[in-house]
């Protein structure tokens, strides 16, 4: 950049190396400060970004650093501004002084840029500008400012002439409700291009509101009649058709003071009494909703049946949705008879047949979560559980008498169904939406009793070690490490290891309930426990609500109940005994194997040679609930794993979806990478690089680069998403914004930490986004000259190397106290039956890591696992050390501020020596 000539400033300022022009108008130079450049910035990749203008002089930024902070703030990024170059990204900008006055330059927060061709930029819609009538308080005020006191020229002179109208700006934002329902909304930017007339804009408005707009009001029911006084409005206006203005909750839009002391005097204080920590979870979360703000649900157009259609009426979106689960849950579904003769017969459980006792209904009662939506009947579930002992006698009753006579009202099992969007997919396509049945309370009630027994009789002794999904003091975090042990060890002892991501189509909802009940009966179920059961499924029929309106009945024929508790432990029930059929023919050499050895210290390898004091386990696939990951050595191997599995799933009448079912490899480190081929039937499987499983992503070169880059965008989306209501409102106290920081984005950036092997670059790339969102928080500028110390201090948290260190240390003392079969705690205490090390250090394991945590915290790692087999003495021994390491950490990073600042910065003398401080020569 050195060698590039600089120019004189231009009218339209160009890059040096690109001879583009600037798509902006220069700054005018007569108000330029001395030296000042006037540069402007545009956004790596993004043609609809215009750019942000700047002038730069030594008085404004006085570090490039300074000026990077800065753009982060005015140019959306996601990890901000870190690189800056030329337009066609030639050049690398290293300093201030390789800005040149008139130029152009592309930032980006990567390595590379993506170039830019100014040309092509969007130019900035340059809003309306209109005249509006001055108050009469503001003309007295501007008289005043003037010497003019309304009543004549009282010094003699002639009276200054005030302007009885101003130039206003026209609102850039317009905020559009729809009148009849006030959870649609939408935010138009007002432009000549989109509304030159008042006729173009109500045309504009019918678009995007998917209604024909034909009036406009205020949202205190004034009628809007121009784009005068729409500009006159308050930027909130309500869009009818013929009906006429209907008052609603409109007035929650304008941010006036009642709305604020409203705010602070509600949520603030349920957000402040209810948090984590105190094991509200629920008061806590539910406050947080407020701070969000309301969820405005629109009606998403939907696609036909044949997929030509788009439709978008109420009544053809009811209609599609009714059609869609009619076919999903009407469609035959059935076991292959061999297959459930396949499976062993177990001894009946007759003790599972008693009439259920008066403490069971109440235990079932108490258990019923709040706030839950009622379901058909209308009764929510507080009732039930604070009705008293009168109302639950009365409930005992109506069990017993249907336990008697084998016979449930309807009420018990009819399900209304709603949609949830799953976040993938196109929001037009019925199949990319869970449906969520809403049961009757007194119905979740029996189906929680009926569970309780399920659960130690039957699923217990049958459900393969596996899974997790759904099961009591297990969760994603253990599936999640477990595969990243596989991976890390295949590494370290020269594997190779494939991986397929099963994904099944809608496997809750295609469940056979007629094999179902024939593999509770034949893992001994008895007949009136089962009838029960039964009772809750057969029968049923649903209704599909859509906003507040209701389609007609139809059968529920297959399927679990999504939103009842019975559904998770069914299917899991249903899916291991698929899956044991899958396996049984599989030869074990197909599979991966860990030689584990719990006794003896957890860093002492040597003791996995004493092969007489070793056990094996084998590992096939990792689960959850219906997420399935197979796993295996050779391509072979796996090929014929997946193809198992495939076969079993048809048998049990579930569905193998070949377009989400993916396969990753990860090869061992000196063999070179090849495509593998694994079929299901005579279609190719898709090969990846990196795969999302169950939140974190898994790349085929066993680093974690990839997991913390997208850890650090969904915080970033989640700590943007509340910059208006909580970081910029001014009304709420700094510790209430702090709780909600860590409530809100610091679990999401720290999801799956556990099971992390963390280098000093991912450390630092993880604090300086905490840096950035606590001093976005507290109000602190880069001129502030404020120190990270000083923002820590300011806003009472410790920082990420200190979570990560209590995060880590927690995990291994819970992976500690597991029982000996556990997955997590066989792959961390074991290692590949096959396979060899190289000589020379390996890689950074997890081992390595969690020691160099031990020794920060300084806990001895010989006896680490004496204190962590009690978990209350763990955890109060780890708040302890790691409080002792941030504090010092904060204390050497105070002494070396303060060494660098008291620093001699004189020119060392050239003849001035210094002696050895052991011979004492110079």
């Amino acid at each position: 950049m050195s060698n590039t000539p600089v120019q004189d400033p231009p009218a339209l300022g160009g890059s040096s190396d690109s001879g583009q022009t600037l798509p902006s108008r220069a700054l005018p130079p007569a108000t330029d400060a001395p030296g000042s450049k006037r540069v402007c910035f545009y956004k790596s990749g993004d043609y609809k970004f215009s750019g942000h203008r700047m002038i730069i002089t030594s008085r404004t930024f006085k570090t490039f650093d300074a000026l990077l902070d800065a753009l982060s703030k005015k140019v959306p990024l996601p990890f901000g501004v870190r690189t800056i170059t030329t337009p066609r990204g030639t050049h690398l900008v290293r300093a201030l002084d390789d800005l040149q006055d008139g130029g152009a330059y592309v930032c980006s927060d990567q390595k590379r840029v993506k170039p830019l061709n100014l040309d092509e930029v969007t130019r900035r819609q340059v809003p309306w500008n209109t005249t509006r009538a001055l108050s009469s308080e503001r003309r007295r005020r501007q008289g005043l400012r003037f010497g003019f006191s309304g009543r004549g020229n009282e010094g003699g002179g002639r009276p200054v002439k005030v302007t009885e109208r101003a130039a206003v700006r026209t609102p850039r934002k317009l905020v559009v409700i729809k009148n009849k329902d006030p959870s649609v909304k939408r935010t138009i930017v007002l432009q000549r291009r989109t509304a030159p007339t008042f006729d173009a804009l109500l045309d504009y408005l019918s678009q995007i509101l998917q209604f024909p707009v034909l009036k406009l009001f205020s949202t205190d029911g004034r009628r809007v009649d121009g784009l005068a006084a729409l500009i006159l409005c308050s930027g909130v206006v309500v869009a009818a058709g013929k009906e006429p203005f209907k008052l609603g909750g409109f007035r929650f839009q304008r941010a006036g003071q009642a709305a604020q002391i409203l705010y602070v005097e509600n949520v603030e204080p349920a957000a402040q009494q209810a948090r984590p920590h105190t094991g509200d979870h629920r008061g806590f979360y539910e406050a947080l909703k407020a701070v969000y703000g309301p969820s405005h649900q629109t009606l998403s157009p939907l696609r036909s049946t044949d997929g030509q259609a788009l439709l978008s009426d109420k009544v053809s979106i009811l209609n599609r949705w009714s059609e869609h689960f009619q076919a999903l849950f009407s469609a035959d579904r059935s076991v292959d008879s061999a297959s459930i003769l396949h499976i062993p017969q177990q001894p009946v459980k007759s003790e599972l047949d008693e009439p259920p006792t008066l403490e069971e209904t109440t235990k079932a009662t108490q258990q019923l979560k709040s706030g839950k939506a009622a379901g058909i009947d209308g009764i929510p579930p507080e009732i039930w559980k604070h009705g008293g002992p009168a109302l639950h006698a009365k409930l005992h009753e109506l069990f017993v008498c249907c336990w008697e006579q084998g016979e449930l009202p309807k009420d018990l099992r009819d399900a209304i169904i709603i949609t949830l969007y799953k976040n993938k997919g196109e929001k037009s396509d019925c199949s990319n939406y869970r449906g969520i049945t809403l049961l009757s309370i007194a119905g979740k009630i029996l189906a929680r009793l009926l569970l309780n027994r399920l659960v130690p009789a039957i699923a217990a002794g049958h459900l393969p070690e596996s899974q997790c999904g759904f099961r009591s003091n297990r969760s994603t975090t253990d599936m999640v490490f477990v595969l990243r042990q596989l991976q890390e060890k295949c590494r370290e002892q020269n594997k190779g290891l494939y991986i397929t991501f099963v994904d099944l189509t809608k496997a809750f909802d295609t469940v056979s309930r007629k094999g179902m009940w024939q593999i509770l009966e034949r893992l001994g179920c008895p007949p009136k426990f089962l009838s029960m059961v039964i009772q809750l499924h057969e029968g049923q029929r649903g209704q599909v609500r859509v906003n507040s309106d209701l389609s007609e009945p139809f059968p529920i024929l297959n399927g679990v109940k999504q939103g009842c508790v019975l559904a998770p432990t069914l299917f899991s029930i249903f899916f291991s005994m698929m899956l044991k059929q899958a396996t049984e023919d599989l030869d074990e050499d197909d599979s991966v194997y860990i030689r584990y050895r719990l006794d003896g210290s957890l860093f002492n390898l040597r003791r996995l040679q004493a092969h007489t004091k070793t056990h094996k386990q084998m590992i096939r696939e990792l689960l959850f609930a219906d997420d399935a990951a197979l796993v295996a050595h050779a391509e072979g191997a796996l090929q014929r794993i997946t193809s198992c599995f495939a076969d079993a799933a048809q048998l049990f009448g579930l569905e193998v979806s070949l377009k989400k079912t993916e396969v990753l490899y990860q090869p061992a480190p000196k063999d070179e990478y090849h495509l593998p081929h694994i079929k299901i039937g005579d279609t190719e499987l898709k090969t990846v690089h990196q795969f999302t499983y169950l939140g974190c992503t898994i790349t085929s070169d066993a680093k974690i680069d990839k997991d913390i880059d997208s850890r650090l965008a969904k915080a970033s989306s989640a700590f943007g998403r509340l910059s208006k209501r909580v970081w910029n409102n001014k009304h709420l106290k700094q510790d209430t914004k702090i709780s909600v920081y860590k409530a809100i984005v610091l679990t999401t950036l720290l999801y799956g930490s556990e099971s992390w092997v963390t280098y000093r670059s991912h450390v630092r790339l993880l604090e300086r986004f905490h840096q950035r969102c606590l001093r976005t928080i507290l109000g602190i500028h880069w001129s502030d000259y404020v120190s990270n110390v000083e923002v820590l201090e300011r806003a009472g948290v410790i920082g990420i190397e200190a979570m990560l260190l209590k995060t880590q240390l927690r995990w291994a003392g819970h992976v500690y106290r597991m029982e000996d079969t556990r997955l997590p705690k066989v792959t961390m205490y074991g290692e590949l039956a096959s396979g060899h090390r190289d000589r020379g250090a390996p890689k950074k394991r997890y081992k390595d890591r969690l020691k160099w945590n031990l020794n920060a915290c300084h806990i001895d790692d010989r006896r680490w696992s004496t204190l962590a087999a009690d978990r209350n003495a763990w955890h109060s021994t780890i708040h302890t050390a790691v409080s002792s390491f941030e504090g010092s950490r904060i204390a050497n990073l105070k002494d070396k501020r303060h060494r660098r600042k008291n620093r001699n910065t004189t020119a060392p003398n050239p003849d001035q020596t210094f002696p050895c401080s052991r011979c004492r020569r110079t």
